[in-house]
């Protein structure tokens, strides 16, 4: 009797675990707050593995990535062109731009952000083709 009493113990606190680490809202916390997109399946066979093992810890994780949106593929990239003088290019000068041009509050060190020097004279349509290009190469 005791030993199956562990057993379970042990089994539960393993289900507790692999749920906790399993769940994509701890995988991905930068997606939280996203509502809608594609589903990353990589999150989706985790929590599907999760549920095959553990119904109750896999229902929970489905729940909790789907509430949270980690299960969601950050959307897209938006690639467009902004145009400085040399004399706006210092770094507080440049973040006021992308205010501007965006409306977000981006800083130059964000993740999301890539910033790329376009050639004088260059078609803004080449340039945009060549930095999506360039960015999906890797």
């Amino acid at each position: 009797m005791r030993g199956s009493c562990e057993r379970f113990v042990v089994g539960l606190l393993s289900a507790a675990l692999l749920s906790t680490s399993a769940c994509g809202t701890l995988l991905y916390p930068e997606r939280h707050g996203q509502r809608t997109g594609r589903v990353d399946p990589a999150v989706l066979l985790i929590d599907g593995a999760l549920l095959l093992l553990f119904v109750i810890p896999g229902v929970v994780a489905y729940g909790i990535d789907f509430h949270t949106g980690a299960i969601y593929l950050p959307a897209g990239g938006k690639v467009s062109i902004l145009q400085l003088s040399p004399q706006e290019l210092d770094p507080e000068r440049i973040e006021d731009a992308l205010r501007a041009h965006t409306g977000l509050p981006l800083r130059l060190d964000d993740p999301r952000l890539e910033i790329r020097v376009v050639e004088r004279g260059l078609d803004p349509d080449i340039a945009v083709s060549r930095a999506l290009a360039a960015s999906s190469s890797g």
